[in-house]
C-alpha cells in the first residue's frame, strides 16, 4: 500500500509548484574588460579601430581594439552601417584601447550584446531606433555584363570585412591595415588618401561588396546582381569627401547626377571616376536608385569618458 502524504505537506508542494518563476537569463557580459585612453597616433595615416580577435577569428576569446573612438565602438556593438548612424559625426574624437576576455563558444551576436552592455555601464549609453524612408540603391549587373575575377581561394575562406569598419572614416585613413596595424597597401581593405580611393577584397560575395559601397555612400545598397560566386575585387576611384558630407546630411543629389553622367559607359582610364563610374568601368556593375525603409540608430546620451570600475 502506497504511503499517503499528509494534507499539509501536499499543500506546500502544490503551492511551491504554482509559485515557481522562470529564471531570468543571465546578463551577457565579458569575463573581464579594460579600457584606457589611447596614445596619440603620429604620421599621416590614422588607423581607426584596429581590431584583433573575438568570435569568428583565430583568437575568439580575446578581443582587442587599439585607437577605437566611440563611434567605432557603438557601430561595432550594434552592427550599424554608416547610413544607420547619422549622429556619429557629433561624437568626441577621443580614442581608447579596449581589451575584453570572452567565454569560449560566444557567438558574434552574443559578443555584440556584451559590447552594448559594456558601453551602457562604462559610458552610460542610452539610445533608441527610428524607421525612416531613405534614398538608396540596388547593385545590379551593367548591360555589358559583369567584369569580375572569380576567386581561386579555397571554399569556406572567410571574406574580407567589406564594411567600412569605421563609420566616420575620413580621407587619409587606412582601412584594412591588418591585425598588426601596419600600412601595407597590398592588403585587402579600403584606403582613401589624397582624394583617391582604392578597395581590394578577397573571396568577396556581392552582398559584401554592396555593404562596402553602402558605407562609402552612407546610403542603403542591396545586392540585386544575381551573382552567387566569390570574387577577388580591385576598385579605384576619386573621392573628395563629398559623399560623406552630402549623404550623411540626408540632402543633396550631386552623386546621383554623377551616376547618370556615367550611365552610358565611362572609360576605365578616365581621370576623376566617381565610385559609380568605377563600378561600371572596372567591374561591370551599376547602381540603380530606389527608396528604402531604414532602421536608424539615434543616440540619446553617451559620456565622453568611461566611468571608473
Amino acid at each position: 500500500m502506497k504511503p499517503v502524504l499528509p494534507c499539509v505537506t501536499l499543500a506546500l508542494i502544490l503551492c511551491a509548484a504554482g509559485n515557481s518563476q522562470p529564471t531570468a537569463p543571465a546578463k551577457l557580459e565579458f569575463e573581464a574588460a579594460s579600457i584606457r585612453a589611447a596614445a596619440p597616433q603620429a604620421g599621416h595615416f590614422r588607423t581607426p579601430g584596429a581590431t584583433r580577435g573575438g568570435p569568428g577569428t583565430a583568437d575568439p576569446t580575446l578581443f582587442r581594439c587599439t585607437g577605437c573612438d566611440l563611434g567605432f565602438l557603438v557601430a561595432t556593438a550594434f552592427e550599424l552601417q554608416r547610413y544607420q548612424f547619422p549622429g556619429q559625426s557629433s561624437l568626441p574624437d577621443s580614442t581608447f584601447d579596449v581589451s575584453a576576455r570572452i567565454a569560449e563558444g560566444t557567438t558574434p551576436e552574443q559578443f555584440g550584446s556584451m559590447l552594448q552592455n559594456f558601453l551602457k555601464e562604462r559610458f552610460a549609453l542610452t539610445y533608441h531606433f527610428e524607421t525612416k524612408l531613405l534614398q538608396g540603391y540596388e547593385l545590379v549587373a551593367a548591360k555589358s555584363g559583369p567584369k569580375l575575377k572569380e576567386s581561386q581561394a579555397a571554399t569556406g575562406k572567410p571574406g574580407t570585412d567589406s564594411g567600412d569598419a569605421h563609420p566616420g572614416a575620413t580621407a587619409g585613413a587606412w582601412h584594412g591595415a591588418g591585425s598588426d596595424g601596419g600600412h601595407d597597401h597590398t592588403r585587402p581593405g579600403l584606403m582613401i588618401f589624397g582624394g583617391q580611393a582604392r578597395y581590394r577584397g578577397e573571396y568577396q560575395s556581392m552582398a559584401e561588396l554592396a555593404r562596402m559601397i553602402s558605407n562609402q555612400l552612407a546610403r542603403p545598397v542591396d545586392d540585386h546582381t544575381g551573382l552567387t560566386g566569390r570574387y577577388d575585387i580591385t576598385l579605384n576611384w576619386s573621392d573628395d569627401g563629398s559623399h560623406a558630407a552630402t549623404h550623411a546630411g540626408g540632402t543633396g543629389s550631386g552623386w546621383e547626377h554623377g551616376e547618370r553622367g556615367v550611365a552610358g559607359g565611362a572609360a576605365e582610364s578616365a581621370p576623376g571616376l566617381s565610385l559609380a563610374g568605377a563600378l561600371q568601368a572596372q567591374l561591370g556593375l551599376r547602381l540603380e536608385a530606389r527608396k528604402a525603409s531604414a532602421r536608424i540608430f539615434v543616440l540619446d546620451h553617451i559620456d565622453r569618458a568611461p566611468a571608473e570600475k
